[in-house]
């Protein structure tokens, strides 16, 4: 999508958002990615890509061609539902949706591409609308009031029949086929073979038979005339099922396995294996991925798109032995982001995914490991000297690299599971710690991968209480560790190898890391307690009723902290709030960061309801003076970083991309 327009003029942006929807036309010609930016269409015969629609705000819900693929449809969280004609990139086509009502599930066009129907996350509810009028002259509802997230629906070949998906009354996770007359306005029958969710549904093309498919591993398949269910293919219960029938009628099926992590085409009739793909290697265990099949599309029996860990889109045609595959990155959003000490490099940690290396100069992005033993679930940690490792998790082993000119493996752990919490490097790169899912924490020596020590953080009886932070002090002599359940801190001495505080989980209640001197320990949401750590007793109270936005100034000194009315500026010296930034009344910061020379702070806000971009907002820390405030992102703000130069403010967004901002018309540098 880099031909989009970006608002507020910012640099460049790094990436082309987490994509939410694809689909591939019926004659494999186009592919259409819906993100969290915007819709952006894929000529597969050239690999040309055009953007179609920049979002203002939220996303893109979900995307749909017309069966000829003269016509694409999309709708985007902020209740708008768009037809474009392809070949003139034009929109046909604008309904502004009802906002009291759920958010669109899934679209479907009409075989004459006259009419295009609509579903409704958790709701029962069908619309249909004219495409020449944008006026909607169908609505269903089904005789269960909820439905799921994802609701596939879908015309009959001579249009007079919409089906969908709703609710079993009585099961929460059971959905049944529900079946409309359209010209009659009224319900025709509900089909209740599946014991599980359905995601696809689709007819032959002589209209006499009807499948469905979904997350029991099962397709079903009923005689239109009399809905007589004639058919029940089973693969696993741990396999999701996409039926498609061929221009011939042949019903196939693709199968997506959560065992082995594949995906397979199959002949259902003939119970033939056409191909096959391993989606994931063995990179990480296939349980832990969420909703990793909802970006599949299987097209006619012929043609196959499905995103690959979010990471590339593979696109199948039937009869070609090898998938086509076109990069797609970023892999899902950045959850951190750092720029290295020259200013020209910027690392983002994806969240669950990667580590990527941006060049600020080219907007190109680089891995951090391209080792295939490296796998995914990785961890970025930059030493006070701004050397740059990752930490990779596989296998429940640890692996640490060291990451100048290329990858360098230092050494392994084994032991972790990947639903611990994230490794700690200490600022040193001398100590590396890990988790594992009992409570028990291992420090290691980087340099000989001798263990030093292990400890074991009490967990509570709650099976699903684990440790969610791990943290070293600047020095690395001592460890943090934090608990979900009942949020515990414990503060242990690697040196000595003994827990040297418990602290109280109805004084401490979240885990806020290190000062930068290492002497003090925060905690807190209502209220920060800061501990000192030597007397081991509370050193000061920031009463600043915060619920996310918190940092330390570079020289440990001040605190900036804020919530959806006010910025606080603690001076820790002194004890004492020397300044408080009032916000608009509907901002409120998730992100806070100050600048390496201290004397700036940018902070990044929540998406609100109205917003059309999300603001981020640069403040002169001595006088407490809103200098700029840049939009870009249509949704939440998740982290920032400024460049050591002080000349550019990257921001990094829930849609998955990064902006970045020039910042020498703004500061004095």
């Amino acid at each position: 999508m880099e031909n989009f327009k970006i608002p507020n003029e910012p640099i460049a942006r790094l990436g082309r958002g987490w994509t939410s929807s694809i689909a591939i036309s019926s004659n494999g010609q186009y592919l259409a990615l819906g993100n969290w930016v915007g819709l952006c269409l894929y000529d597969l015969t050239s690999t040309s890509n055009t953007p179609l629609w920049e979002i203002e705000h939220g996303m893109i819900n979900t995307v749909a061609f017309s069966p000829g693929g003269e016509l694409i449809a999309a709708s985007s969280s902020n209740d708008e539902l768009k037809v474009w004609n392809i070949q003139h990139k034009s929109c046909v086509t604008q309904i502004e949706l009802d906002k009291s009502i759920s958010r669109i599930s899934r679209l479907t066009f009409s075989t004459d591409s006259q009419l295009v129907a609509a579903s409704f996350i958790k709701s029962s509810r069908v619309e249909c609308w004219d495409l020449k009028t944008g006026v909607s002259f169908a609505k269903f509802a089904g005789e269960s009031n909820t439905g799921n997230y994802i609701r596939p629906i879908i015309f009959s070949p001579d249009n007079h029949l919409v089906v969908s998906t709703c609710h079993s009354d009585g099961y929460t996770n059971v959905d049944s086929v529900v079946v409309w007359n359209v010209l009659q306005g009224k319900q025709i029958t509900t089909l209740t073979e599946h014991t599980s969710d359905i995601y696809y549904l689709c007819f032959s093309p002589c209209g006499r038979f009807l499948a469905s498919g979904g997350e029991d591993g099962t397709i079903h398949v009923w005689h239109v005339e009399e809905w007589e269910h004639i058919h029940a293919f089973t693969c696993n219960s741990s396999s999701r099922m996409i039926p498609s029938y061929s221009a011939a009628g042949t019903l196939y099926a693709t199968v997506m396995s959560y065992d082995t992590a594949t995906v397979k085409v199959i002949d259902m009739e003939r119970n033939k294996q056409l191909w096959t793909a391993n989606v994931l290697g063995n990179t990480i265990d296939f349980s832990d991925i969420d909703d990793w099949g909802n970006n599949i599309e299987f097209s006619n029996g012929s043609h196959l798109a499905y995103e690959s860990r979010h990471e590339f889109i593979n696109v199948w045609t039937f009869g070609n032995e090898h998938a086509r595959k076109f990069t797609h990155s970023p892999i899902s959003f950045p959850e951190s982001i750092v720029f290295l000490p020259d200013s020209k490099t910027l690392v983002a940690e994806y969240r669950h995914e990667s580590v990527l290396l941006w060049d600020v100069t080219s907007s190109i992005s680089r891995p951090a490991l391209k080792a295939e033993s490296a796998g995914k679930n990785q961890f970025m940690h930059v030493s006070t000297l701004g050397n740059l490792h990752v930490t990779s998790l596989k296998n429940g082993v640890v692996t640490l690299w060291a990451v100048d000119n290329g990858e360098r493996q230092i050494s392994e752990y084994i032991e972790h599971t990947y639903k611990s919490t994230r490794p700690a490097l200490s600022s040193t790169s001398n100590r590396l710690a890990c988790a594992l899912d009992d409570g028990t924490l291992s420090v290691w020596d980087v340099q000989s991968g001798a263990k030093l020590r292990e400890f074991m953080h009490i967990l509570d009886q709650n099976p699903d209480d684990r440790i969610t932070t791990l943290a070293f002090n600047l020095d690395g002599q001592l460890l943090a560790s934090e608990s979900s359940s009942g949020l515990q801190v414990r503060l242990w001495d690697v040196e000595q190898g003994k827990e040297i505080a418990e602290f109280p989980s109805d004084e401490t209640n979240l885990f806020r890391g290190f000062s930068p001197c290492g002497r003090y320990l925060a905690c807190g949401t209502e209220n920060i307690l800061l501990w000192d750590i030597i007397q081991c007793d509370i050193y000061s109270v920031l009463q600043c009723q915060i619920e996310d936005a918190f940092e330390y100034s570079p020289c440990g000194r001040y605190v900036a902290c804020g919530n959806d009315k006010v910025i606080f500026l603690w001076d820790l010296i002194c004890c004492e709030n020397f300044m408080r930034i009032y916000l608009p009344s509907e901002w409120s910061m998730y992100t806070l960061t100050f600048s390496s020379c201290g004397q700036y702070l940018a902070g990044g806000a929540w998406w609100r309801e109205g917003w059309n971009k999300v603001p981020i907002c640069l403040w002169e820390v001595a006088t407490g003076e809103n200098i700029a405030t840049f939009l870009g992102h249509p949704t939440d703000i998740q982290c920032l970083a400024f460049s050591p130069d002080g000349t550019i403010l990257a921001s990094g967004g829930y849609d998955g991309t990064i902006l970045l901002w020039d910042l020498k018309p703004y500061l004095s540098i």
